[in-house]
């Protein structure tokens, strides 16, 4: 029974549990002595101190560009959109330098139909890759399409949840929808800016009027003469997209300042420990250990007849 068990090792004697802890309170005294009398002694100064910035990191940002490949888009026109859209996404390398990890890009064309290029990825070198060797597909212009399949892009993308999600749409001329049509594609939660690129001026009002423009001063509508002068405007666009985009992320430093180790408690531990170990050595009870190995006297046989006692074999 463990009751029996305990009983035989003497462990339910309450002056054994006294000297153990009496035993305990010697060591630990010594041990904050010896902590008091040297340095740094018994102090609290040591740390930790606690040290919090907080700094501006860019937002994550899910972007599409829905580059124009209708009819109207010449083979250098092409060319030259191509290069464009390279310099867009550069630059928005550029702005997050720091955090690219936290920019994911796609690339689709369109015309009378929507194709997908490549999809959203932090890999801007590969995104970069694929719209350097697209084939366009020429055809009509139309908007519906392009902005259906941006918005179904970005709703199945479920990496950077809450990020920023923008549609570029670069265009040389007009939507043939009216913009009725083309009202509601796109979430509530999705910017559309419009990039027009040549020189009627009522083409860019009708694109600007579908963007995300809110008022005169609109930072999601860009334009430029031909795709030259857009590639110029590169960092204009990725700033504009990306203005506001900051938020604060808060790091915590924890730091110790003690001056040295506080060896002396541990060498008095090692001094301490084997005078310990003796005394419980000495007094511990030891019930049960064999007769053969208990420490006796050695007692004379012919001493013990002298005596008239019993001699023991």
């Amino acid at each position: 029974q463990p009751s029996l068990a305990w009983e035989k090792q003497g462990l339910r004697r309450w002056d054994v549990w006294l000297k153990a802890c009496l035993l305990l309170a010697a060591v630990g005294s010594v041990i904050i002595a010896v902590a008091a009398a040297f340095h740094p002694g018994i102090t609290t100064e040591c740390g930790p101190e606690v040290t919090r910035t907080t700094s501006l990191v860019r937002a994550p940002v899910k972007a599409v560009f829905l580059l124009d490949a209708s009819g109207s888009v010449s083979d250098a026109m092409w060319e030259a959109e191509q290069r464009a859209t390279v310099a867009i996404i550069q630059a928005f390398e550029e702005v997050y330098a720091s955090d690219k990890d936290r920019l994911h890009l796609g690339v689709a064309q369109f015309s009378t139909d929507a194709s997908w290029e490549v999809g959203l990825s932090v890999d801007h070198e590969a995104v970069k890759a694929v719209v350097l060797r697209m084939e366009q597909e020429s055809g009509g212009t139309q908007f519906a399409k392009a902005l259906s399949l941006c918005s179904s892009k970005l709703a199945g993308y479920s990496t950077a949840a809450g990020a920023f999600e923008v549609c570029v749409l670069v265009t040389d001329g007009e939507a043939q929808e009216s913009p009725a049509e083309l009202e509601g594609i796109l979430s509530p939660d999705t910017t559309l800016m419009g990039i027009y690129v040549g020189d009627s001026a009522a083409s860019g009002e009708k694109l600007r009027a579908i963007t995300s423009c809110g008022g005169e001063d609109c930072r999601f509508y860009a334009s430029a003469s031909n795709f030259a002068e857009l590639s110029a405007k590169a960092t204009d666009v990725a700033q504009a997209v990306t203005q506001g985009l900051e938020e604060s992320r808060t790091t915590e430093y924890f730091v110790y300042h003690c001056e040295g180790e506080p060896w002396w408690t541990l060498w008095a531990l090692v001094g301490v420990a084997p005078v310990a170990l003796w005394w419980v050595y000495l007094h511990a009870p030891r019930p049960g250990v064999p007769w053969c190995c208990r420490p006796h006297k050695h007692q004379d046989p012919i001493r013990l007849r002298a005596a008239g006692g019993p001699e023991r074999v």
